[in-house]
């Protein structure tokens, strides 16, 4: 049980390597998703990222998801969409999954093991976004049994393109 990242390298026909990494989670016999990782700072299980890392040609109407490695709390003001090209930030409403189910209220305090952003005017055609968590978010771990109180969140960013309309007969 606990999180791993695996990283690979591939050749390409030209020579040129190409890297590619993945951040996920094993859990026993008995265990959840929902469970607190008592020795590992939380992260981003990259697989369930939703658009994937540096995809070109998303939906405008797609919502942006993520999915923890354990619950963590202190969202509000850790994460940030912002178009690329501007830095405009993009004002968004948090939803969520926890332990206990759908989240659509966020306090400090409230725990998360996923979220799922919903632009407020929608994302914008052909335009660059970088969504950004930062290191104020935090797991569950209350320092008993030598545990380490409270771990961050490794920061985590990615980026997306969305779709670019095509100019149809001429």
């Amino acid at each position: 049980q606990g999180v791993y990242t695996v990283t690979a390298t591939a050749i390409r026909s030209d020579g040129s390597p190409v890297n590619a990494t993945t951040i996920f989670r094993a859990v026993g016999p008995g265990g959840s998703g929902n469970d607190p990782l008592p020795n590992d700072p939380p992260a981003v299980i990259t697989a369930r990222t939703v658009p994937k890392a540096n995809t070109v040609g998303v939906a405008v109407t797609l919502l942006p998801q993520i999915v923890f490695s354990e619950p963590v709390k202190q969202i509000p003001g850790n994460v940030t969409l912002v178009e690329a090209d501007s830095s405009a930030v993009v004002a968004f409403t948090l939803l969520g999954a926890g332990p206990s189910g759908a989240i659509d209220a966020f306090t400090a305090d409230t725990v998360v093991t996923s979220l799922t952003l919903q632009p407020m005017t929608g994302l914008r055609y052909a335009t660059r976004y970088t969504l950004r968590l930062a290191s104020g978010i935090v797991d569950l771990d209350d320092g008993e049994n030598g545990t380490p109180a409270n771990k961050p969140l490794v920061s985590y960013e990615t980026s997306f393109t969305t779709f670019t309309p095509q100019q149809v007969g001429a």
